[in-house]
């Protein structure tokens, strides 16, 4: 194509050698007409030779697991079976959220036919699948009066699952389940446990190893009491995490990887307590469901979809409510995690506030998304998340104050306090049960 640079001296050389004609000046004809057909052969020359070069080129991409975590080499092959000079330019298209390092980018000059080599490293601190590709080629002339470019290749993706800090704590949990458990339970499995509760009168069914022998016969003298204990029960614990593209945006940390590492941290030491965890990551668009199990298990399992996928869509808490119950009706501790960044993420009708209200048992922790972004005035980063945050007719604070009014515990957090507040809300959900 020609730049729109090149239209007026196009207009110009041909005026000049138009009025050089008129004139009747021999060397002002020779130099006007020798300026404009050499431009005009560099334009045709641009468009009949270097395009049908350059759309000859046939680029194949190799990816490859480097031995860093989280990295991977890959290596461009660029292959040409046309004789001539043919220089160009290429870049590859990342995933925002990828870092490159190498050749990625760069000059690329055919003498003939030939192979030429490029390689370059793509890791990223955001778990997910990133793509790769495609590869751009571009060429211009030698006047810089024409520019072509054309994508070409296949996308490809490369998986990235979370850090070693999100699941270290998990990988020796097979182990502590052997032993007794500590903190709000005792006992390592489901039953009595050795918290004192009451005294009541002996049943034939109960065990005579919990008479209570100090209280032998204290009314009537025959009576027998029996020492109740608090009961260890064994709960199931889901978060329900926002996986919508809204949450696909920070500079300090992606809003959604910031959700499932806490969750993952999270996680670990709720399966200390006997409990189970499962995970519900929900959009218009996304939909994945791991049942409670022991955090090592589910953990795992939550991996492998991470390392599949990315955000997309939006989130709408009562239709993830409604999705959830359909998939495990079972009675559970729902912590829902969502910046709430759009009006119908948290109610858009009175039935689904009905239907809110219903679920006594869900807790939401809405993560500023201010707080994902450097708040340095000046800086490009600062003034995206004003325009993004600012910008929305719904709020999250309004979001807040809806559930809130309802009777749904819900919390503002941060991306620093994120970790502490799921297990504040856990332990306070966990000590709020009879028998604790």
């Amino acid at each position: 194509m020609i730049r729109w640079s090149a239209y007026p001296l196009l207009f110009v050389l041909a005026m000049g050698l138009f009025e050089s004609v008129l004139l009747g000046y021999s060397y002002f004809i020779i130099l006007s007409a020798l300026l404009f057909f050499t431009v005009a052969t560099d334009i045709i020359g641009f468009h009949l030779r270097s395009v049908p070069a350059m759309k000859s080129v046939i680029v194949r991409r190799t990816v490859a697991r480097s031995e860093q975590p989280g990295a991977f080499e890959i290596t461009l092959e660029f292959s040409r079976t046309g004789m001539g000079l043919l220089p160009l330019r290429y870049y590859e298209g990342l995933s925002d959220g990828l870092t490159a390092d190498g050749a990625w980018s760069g000059s690329a000059v055919f003498r003939g036919r030939g192979n030429l080599v490029r390689r370059y490293k793509v890791s990223s601190h955001y778990f997910g699948r990133h793509g790769v590709g495609p590869t751009t080629l571009a060429i211009s002339d030698a006047f810089g009066l024409c520019y072509f470019s054309l994508r070409t290749g296949q996308v490809e993706y490369v998986s990235i699952p979370p850090r070693l800090s999100e699941t270290g704590g998990i990988r020796g949990e097979p182990l502590r389940r052997t032993a007794p458990l500590i903190g709000a339970n005792t006992s390592p499995r489901a039953g009595q446990g050795y918290q004192f509760l009451t005294i009541r009168p002996y049943t034939v069914y109960d065990d005579s190893r919990r008479i209570a022998w100090n209280r032998f016969g204290q009314v009537s003298g025959e009576d027998v009491y029996v020492k109740e204990m608090e009961d260890e029960r064994t709960t199931d614990t889901i978060f329900l995490i926002d996986f919508g593209g809204s949450t696909d945006i920070g500079q300090l940390d992606r809003i959604y990887c910031s959700q499932i590492s806490s969750a993952l941290r999270a996680a670990s030491a709720i399966c200390r307590q006997g409990d189970r965890v499962g995970y519900f990551l929900y959009s218009s668009s996304r939909c994945f469901f791991v049942p409670p199990a022991a955090s090592f298990l589910s953990a795992k399992e939550l991996q492998l979809i991470l390392k599949q996928t990315e955000p997309d869509g939006y989130f709408s808490l009562p239709s993830a409510l409604r999705e959830l119950k359909r998939r495990y009706p079972r009675a559970a501790l729902l912590i829902a995690i969502s910046p709430l960044l759009h009006r119908e993420a948290a109610i858009s009708s009175a039935s689904e506030g009905l239907s809110l209200v219903r679920h006594r048992s869900l807790k939401v922790i809405v993560p500023d998304a201010s707080s994902y972004f450097e708040r340095e005035p000046g800086e490009a980063s600062h003034a995206l998340m004003t325009y993004l945050l600012e910008g929305q007719s719904w709020k999250p604070g309004s979001a807040v104050k809806l559930l809130s009014g309802m009777g749904i515990e819900t919390i503002i957090s941060s991306s620093r306090t994120l970790l502490a507040d799921i297990s504040m809300v856990w332990y306070e959900w966990r000590d709020s049960i009879a028998g604790f």
